[in-house]
């Protein structure tokens, strides 16, 4: 009823029974334990929660996401091309250097020992020939023996032909066999001039190619 108290429970063999009255304090140290069970386990997600550039870079790729294919982009095409051309130009020039370092058959530099060695050799012979008779492209000495046979020599100095052009100067002894001294001549002039009774000049010009003319001179010492 509404106003009544209950009634107290009679004593009994151990005494006054007492009224169970729950404890506000133990309540209080129940909710507390709650409590601080909670806090940890909010503790314990707020550190194994990302930190906040982690957010920011998931927000970003949440936002642009990547490629999923291989490719090139705009920039990337740009600068493989630009080093391309650069690779390409250094291999054109190293080609054309490589092919600039080729001799030239051609070039007066290569075939200017050679001419000098046949005409040092020509003016050698002449200068203690017998006798020197010019011909046309063409050069007779009169020299001691030189075969063995105890007779004097003829030595023959002349073109193949010289109406075309490029020929060949060679030489024979005693009109045997014809030896090639030089190939791709233009053309070969032999000319003496006299001073006086004595003294006779044996000049020889031979034209290369690309025009290119070597001239000597020599002074003999018997008069054609």
């Amino acid at each position: 009823m509404v106003g009544r108290r209950r009634p107290l429970a009679r004593g009994g063999r151990h005494g006054r029974v007492r009224p169970v009255v729950p404890d506000p304090r133990r309540g209080r140290r129940r909710n507390t334990r709650h409590h601080a069970r909670r806090g940890h386990r909010a503790d314990h997600r707020r550190r194994n929660q990302p930190g906040r550039h982690v957010r920011r870079l998931r927000i970003a790729q949440m936002k642009h996401p990547t490629r999923q294919h291989p490719g090139f982009t705009l920039v990337e095409m740009v600068v493989s091309l630009a080093i391309l051309s650069i690779v390409m130009s250094a291999l054109m020039s190293t080609m054309l250097l490589a092919t600039g370092a080729i001799p030239d058959t051609d070039d007066p530099a290569l075939a200017a020992p050679d001419i000098n060695a046949v005409m040092e050799r020509i003016l050698a012979d002449a200068t203690f020939a017998r006798s020197v008779e010019v011909k046309t492209a063409g050069l007779v000495l009169g020299v001691n023996d030189r075969t063995g046979d105890a007779n004097p020599d003829v030595i023959h100095y002349s073109l193949t032909d010289p109406a075309s052009t490029p020929t060949t100067l060679y030489t024979s002894v005693n009109g045997g066999d014809q030896r090639v001294l030089l190939s791709g001549v233009l053309a070969a002039r032999f000319s003496i001039t006299s001073f006086d009774s004595t003294t006779n000049l044996l000049t020889v010009e031979i034209a290369a190619q690309r025009g290119t003319i070597y001239r000597s001179s020599t002074e003999l010492a018997a008069r054609p």
